[in-house]
């Protein structure tokens, strides 16, 4: 579609300006390439074409989406050396790339920066700085800004309490989580899925399944339908303390309602089974998860393992190699994966082992939730 476009640009004469190459660079970035994105506003710099904030923004974003928060800050000082009017979506920009990558300080600086420059923060500035805080456990710090953001009449919205209440899960404050919900519903603010997600992923922790499972009932009635994560999290915590009837009949509910499994979901189930060294219902799972497309990995692998271990067989790393090089037999991903994944298992992992399988293999309700907010 791109070269198309320089095609006719080429054939009809016309010399791009601002506003086509931001469309190139838009095009580009979309695309995550964001080298080539940058190569373009080196291009236009010297055909004599002054790029704009958005130029340069939109390939900082692009930046920072992938973690190269190094090369954002580059084109933010060729910003400055150009004279280019920051804006708060660069400031914004920035702060949440330096979030992502976990660099606090420099997000701070960057909020510091914003407000020297005469710039008033927003819900976006404040709601991504909060976030920062969270990640690294800094729940005062988090209050304090949302208090300062609240001050300078800026009103949180949902985004900043589920960021907010998905920092006390991971402390484990489950009283400040229940007391954020409150909050939210006592200002009139609709909770959403991750609300509840947060919710019950907290009931969860504190090993209180029943009122987790109460919560996932009562979001219809809030208008906010259950989906496959809130559902997986509290399969999660069944699988944890293996109440496995009770993990089958929500599945059962969750196919019921239309909702598709995904590859979490199903690593999240195998698991919970492979723990009770039920290896038959984590391999009629393993054929459900090839009528549904979906091709297992390592953590899988692993998990069936450890169940075949677990129900006494003489070799359960080779045992569960034939058993998914049967289920998935003409797959040559799958097949070719495996030999890896045996390796991994008698080389590395040592999964003969019954005590390296004794949590989770991975930390779902993190990897859901932070995939979210």
């Amino acid at each position: 579609m791109l070269v198309e476009a320089e095609y006719v640009l080429n054939r009809s004469g016309r010399v791009p300006d601002v506003f086509v190459y931001n469309s190139f660079i838009i095009t580009l970035c979309r695309k995550g390439n964001a080298v080539e994105a940058n190569a373009r506003l080196n291009e236009m710099i010297e055909l004599g074409i002054e790029p704009d904030s958005c130029n340069y923004t939109t390939v900082m974003y692009c930046y920072c989406k992938f973690g190269q928060v190094d090369q954002s800050m580059k084109i933010f000082a060729q910003m400055l050396k150009r004279g280019v009017g920051l804006t708060i979506i660069t400031y914004t920009v920035l702060i949440e790339g330096f979030v992502k990558v976990g660099d606090q300080q420099r997000a701070e600086y960057a909020f510091s920066a914003l407000k020297r420059d005469g710039i008033k923060p927003d819900l976006f500035v404040y709601n991504a700085l909060i976030n920062g805080y969270c990640k690294e456990g800094y729940m005062q710090t988090a209050y304090e800004l949302k208090n300062m953001m609240e001050k300078d009449g800026v009103s949180p919205d949902i985004s900043t309490y589920n960021i907010i209440m998905h920092g006390l899960v991971k402390k484990g404050s489950k009283e400040n989580v229940r007391k954020t919900f409150d909050e939210i519903v006592r200002r009139g603010i609709s909770p959403d899925k991750i609300t509840f997600t947060n919710l019950i992923d907290s009931f969860c922790k504190e090993g209180n399944l029943n009122e987790a499972y109460f919560t996932l009932c009562s979001m219809s009635s809030t208008g906010v339908k259950p989906d496959v994560v809130a559902c997986s999290v509290l399969l999660d915590g069944y699988c944890e303390v293996g109440q496995m009837e009770e993990a089958s009949g929500l599945f059962r509910k969750m196919l019921d309602i239309g909702l598709k499994p995904d590859l979490i979901l199903y690593r999240t189930l195998v698991w919970g089974f492979c723990k009770i060294g039920d290896v038959g219902k984590a391999c009629r799972l393993l054929t459900m998860m090839k009528k549904d497309d979906i091709l297992p990995d390592y953590v899988i692998y692993r998990s069936l393992v450890r169940g075949f271990n677990k129900s006494g067989a003489v070799n359960a790393v080779e045992t569960a190699a034939v058993k998914m090089e049967d289920i998935f037999r003409g797959n040559e991903i799958v097949l070719s994966n495996l030999y890896y994944w045996v390796h991994e298992a008698l080389l590395v992992d040592g999964v003969f082992d019954d005590k390296n399988c004794d949590s989770s293999p991975t930390d779902f309700r993190n990897e859901f939730l932070a995939a979210a907010l």
